[in-house]
């Protein structure tokens, strides 16, 4: 049997931010910093959400979009899925 995980990223499952969509600055802390693989201290200085949307596979960015836009418009909690490039590996 094959094995699929992705055992050199070690992507925790859950990561907590905050995003003030009046200055667009996206807020996080180092666990969302891992799952983006990007620099936890940028993130707890703030970056700007484009940063980050940039991050999401091609193929799942349109949804992810809309579904964040739907969210902000109904104030109601979501969960949405998709992949986010890392070097030449997508993770899911």
């Amino acid at each position: 049997m094959q094995d699929h995980s992705l055992p050199q990223f070690e992507i925790p499952s859950l990561g907590l931010f905050s995003w003030s969509l009046y200055d667009n600055r996206l807020v996080a802390d180092e666990i969302y910093a891992a799952v983006y693989g990007l620099d936890p201290s940028r993130l707890a200085k703030g970056t700007d959400i484009e940063s980050i949307l940039g991050l999401i596979v091609d193929e799942d960015r349109q949804d992810a979009a809309w579904r964040t836009h739907a969210t902000i418009l109904s104030g109601k909690f979501d969960t949405i899925t998709f992949g986010v490039k890392r070097g030449r590996n997508i993770v899911r």
